[in-house]
């Protein structure tokens, strides 16, 4: 399989994980804030950048184990914080905040 399909097979599960995940937590509306928007797509401008201008970080990206680790963080990340994000909402709307 070339890289590129790989790559956007991994891009394309990552996506769908949160995705998932904020419209179980019911908060599929957070995609659409204009900061998450703008904050998505500097992060996506800058990781790019670190790859087109051959940097030390495409040589690491090649390590499989570096692949699975970003993943793995990517993921915690997300969940993490909008798990956080919802339970301080619930105690917001309960009073306790």
């Amino acid at each position: 399989m070339p890289d590129y399909r790989r790559d956007a097979g991994f891009a394309l599960l990552c996506g769908l994980v949160l995705v998932a995940y904020l419209r179980q937590m019911g908060a599929l509306g957070a995609l659409w804030s204009e900061s998450a928007i703008t904050v998505g797509v500097a992060v996506a401008l800058g990781v790019e950048a670190l790859f087109v201008l051959d940097t030390p970080v495409v040589a690491l990206w090649e390590r499989r184990g570096m692949r699975a680790a970003s993943a793995v963080a990517f993921i915690g990340v997300w969940v993490g914080s909008l798990s956080f994000w919802a339970q301080s909402s619930l105690l917001r709307r309960a009073g306790g905040l």
